[in-house]
């Protein structure tokens, strides 16, 4: 193998390209670096541009909050029809189900199956074919502003052969509906599908030796993932709503977490109320101004708080502060 002399080495003309070679080498590392936070801004501008208020927003929300009461949504879940429609007693109601997970998302407060029940008996609601308006008229005497509602429409129990097992599939369809008390609206309704597939081995005689047959809980399972998907949808229509009670640099700390269901990764809004919103004619109060400020994403959250940092500001010279208000994405 070839080597270099001393006298080689030493002589500066011959080290002209290694110097070249590792000059380029060191200012490839600054420009992808420039690069890249070129990139990273440009990602941050659009999504600063982006921030806007979501759906489902309502300043009566604003005003409860504000005046101290409990901003969550208050929702009643009425008993679904067709449920003889599953061939097994499942042991638990569908209508109970929807509310353990109607509840869990935080967002709503649920009304009592003991009120709800007594006001139906005293009223002589007719439960089946309600349509919206008389939805809307039992949400109210509940004192709802919403009213969740479905209709087992379809199930299916099923083993599909396979070449070396056999695989039990569990179906229930479910068609789910929410109507909005104070509009008597329906501003959610979709068919649920869930569904179980379960993996039988059966041996040459037909012997099931892995896995079992099991309509109750198979039914069961499939009737949570039809309803956990759909309360998700419905929690969806209606805003997360806290306060900013601490600013630290890029982080910012919220009044809401894991018991109204703030997850790492969940990202809100900051924005900051303005001046009410007053009809010209009538002086009437129509709403809030709303002045966006940035957007976080919740990167812990424990029981009653939860923090997060600074993603985009709509303002570069404008930034959260406690007080402010915050909403989920």
């Amino acid at each position: 193998m070839k080597t270099l002399s001393v006298r080689n080495l030493t002589n500066p003309f011959r080290l002209i390209p290694i110097m070249l070679m590792m000059g380029c080498l060191s200012l490839a590392s600054p420009l992808e670096a420039r690069k890249k936070k070129a990139e990273e801004e440009k990602a941050t501008a659009a999504a600063a541009a982006d921030l806007s208020m979501p759906s489902g927003w309502s300043d009566q929300m604003l005003d409860q909050l504000t005046r101290g009461q409990d901003p969550r949504r208050t929702i009643a879940v009425l008993e679904f029809e067709g449920a003889e429609k599953i061939p097994v007693e499942l042991g638990l109601s569908l209508a109970d189900m929807a509310i353990t997970y109607l509840h869990n998302t935080g967002k709503f407060n649920v009304v009592e199956r003991t009120r709800l029940d007594k006001v139906i008996r005293e009223q002589e609601f007719q439960l089946s074919d309600m349509v919206g308006t008389q939805v809307a008229e039992l949400g109210r005497l509940l004192g709802a502003d919403a009213v969740v509602f479905g209709t087992v429409t379809g199930t299916s129990y099923e083993e599909v052969q396979k070449i070396s097992y056999n695989i039990l599939q569990t179906e229930v369809q479910v068609d789910i509906r929410c109507v909005d008390v104070s509009t008597a609206k329906v501003i959610y309704s979709e068919q649920s599908v869930g569904r179980v597939d379960k993996k039988l081995i059966l041996d040459s005689r037909g012997n099931i030796v892995s896995g079992n047959r099991d309509p109750k809980s198979e039914y069961a399972e499939a009737c949570r993932k039809s309803l956990s998907q759909a309360s998700a949808q419905i929690a969806a229509k209606f805003p997360l709503l806290g306060y900013v009670v601490s600013v630290s640099g890029d982080q910012v700390l919220t009044d809401v977490g894991s018991t109204r269901g703030v997850q790492p990764g969940s990202q809100f809004i900051v924005f900051r109320k303005g001046e009410p919103i007053l009809h010209p004619a009538t002086s009437q109060k129509l709403g809030w101004s709303k002045e966006i400020i940035a957007l976080i994403q919740i990167d812990s959250s424990e029981e009653k708080m939860s923090s997060g940092r600074i993603l985009a500001l709509k303002d570069a010279n404008d930034r959260p502060r406690v007080g402010d208000l915050v909403i989920l994405k």
